[in-house]
């Protein structure tokens, strides 16, 4: 079987090994071909992978990216007979509206991923707040017109595509989360350098503010406490300003390898998303397989997994008051913290790498064959 993938990673093609190249690592063994489309850039530097993976990167920028797609994807279902498309349905949806073009043109089955929608449950900007209003206006026009929806979690994402009428029969519960145990695990044991650690993209939706407040306010009663951030992106300069005034707050803006992101949450106690819109998100998830408790607000995968006082609290409101209390309680108690040390491990054992990446190949290949048979 052949897949033709709309998607709005741009890392494959610049070189860099990031979460779409890990998935595919395992995923491509599944295909005979996955050819990807992917938005323009400058420079492309890797056109293929793994043997049986193209990249065709869009040779324009975004606002007329549905033309490009469409005459592409024309194209690339000529020469290579895929069975399915499936888009990534983000942003301002442009790309998806050119999946949903070729689909239509070409007679393809397409898939919809809604790997998490930009502002929800909360917009951190009005272009989030934009993007939202497209997103469910696209998504509630596509509910009867998209073969099927792919969704990563089952508290945010499964309520929120039923509430824009998509039926419930087409929406496939597939979890993103492929998590290497052979690397994020507590198995070596390491000193305890800092209480809590953030890894991810800095961007709005992450909520650095808050983070940085929810900190602060931990200090107030525990002055030593200290705090580790991980990432890199647009507000990177701002977050270097903040922290000059901080005490104990310590930044790398990357790490050389998987291994010492996992080595770096075994030498923190607490992992710690702010966030206001997310499908998972990934970071917790690799340090609840590490051992550490998760304080979240209440986003994507979160919602699901974080039971209070059992693995972690979710802290409702987004306030920072919150999360806090909720810090400050794992960190004064030592029973309560090993509780939910070991929890988090196991909580997050499902979704070992091999495992999940085979259940999404299995579930992308079974619909191709109920497409097959009802025609």
């Amino acid at each position: 079987m052949k897949l033709l993938m709309i998607s709005g990673d741009i890392d494959l093609v610049r070189g860099i090994d990031g979460a779409f190249f890990n998935t595919l690592s395992g995923f491509h063994k599944y295909w005979e071909r996955i050819d990807i489309i992917c938005p323009y850039v400058k420079e492309a530097r890797r056109l293929s992978l793994f043997g049986n993976v193209f990249l065709h990167p869009l040779p324009w920028g975004r606002v007329i990216a549905p033309f490009f797609i469409l005459k592409r994807g024309i194209s690339i279902v000529n020469q290579s007979k895929p069975d399915l498309i499936i888009a990534h349905a983000y942003g301002f949806q442009l790309m998806s509206i050119g999946a949903w073009l070729l689909a239509g043109k070409t007679g393809l089955p397409l898939v919809l991923e809604v790997m998490h929608m930009g502002g929800h449950p909360r917009a951190a900007s009005f272009r989030e707040w934009l993007e939202k209003i497209i997103s469910k206006l696209f998504i509630s026009f596509m509910a009867s017109r998209a073969d099927a929806f792919r969704v990563v979690n089952k508290a945010d994402s499964y309520p929120l595509l039923i509430s824009l009428g998509v039926p419930p029969e087409k929406i496939k519960l597939i979890y993103a989360f492929y998590i290497d145990q052979k690397i994020f695990n507590n198995q070596t044991n390491q000193d305890k350098k800092f209480d809590l650690i953030f890894v991810g993209r800095l961007a709005a939706n992450k909520n650095l503010p808050l983070l940085l407040n929810t900190f602060q306010k931990v200090a107030e009663e525990i002055p030593q406490v200290s705090l580790v951030i991980v990432g890199s992106g647009p507000l990177e300069n701002w977050l270097k300003r903040q922290i000059i005034l901080i005490k104990n707050v310590n930044y790398f803006r990357f790490l050389p390898a998987l291994k010492d992101v996992a080595d770096l949450y075994r030498q923190s106690r607490i992992v710690v998303c702010c966030s206001m819109a997310e499908g998972g998100p990934r970071f917790v998830v690799e340090a609840m397989a590490c051992g550490l408790p998760a304080v979240s607000t209440p986003v994507g995968l979160m919602k699901e997994i974080i039971k209070d006082g059992e693995n972690g609290f979710l802290a409702g409101n987004w306030s920072e008051e919150n999360m806090a209390r909720s810090i400050i309680n794992l960190l004064r108690s030592p029973e309560l913290y090993k509780k939910c040390s070991e929890n988090a491990i196991g909580t997050v054992a499902g979704f070992e790498y091999q495992k999940t990446i085979s259940q999404y190949a299995l579930a992308y290949q079974k619909l191709i064959e109920e497409l097959r048979n009802k025609k």
